[in-house]
């Protein structure tokens, strides 16, 4: 495995399919609920939803 420090790598997220980018962006959520039994969101993990959904929505306007 070949770690890549930022900006190093030839491949960009932009460039990415968009079922990839949203797995990508929620994964992290993902694993969150996984831990918390995967049953109603936080308040905490709602929030990171709403981020996740506007970075999204952010990023494909660009």
């Amino acid at each position: 495995m070949r770690v890549l420090k930022i900006d190093e790598s030839a491949i960009r997220l932009k460039d990415l399919p968009a079922p990839l980018r949203v797995a990508i962006a929620y994964m992290p959520l993902y694993r969150e609920c996984v831990k918390a039994g995967g049953r109603l969101l936080t308040q905490k993990l709602r929030g990171q939803l709403v981020e996740a959904a506007k970075q999204l929505q952010g990023f494909d306007k660009k």
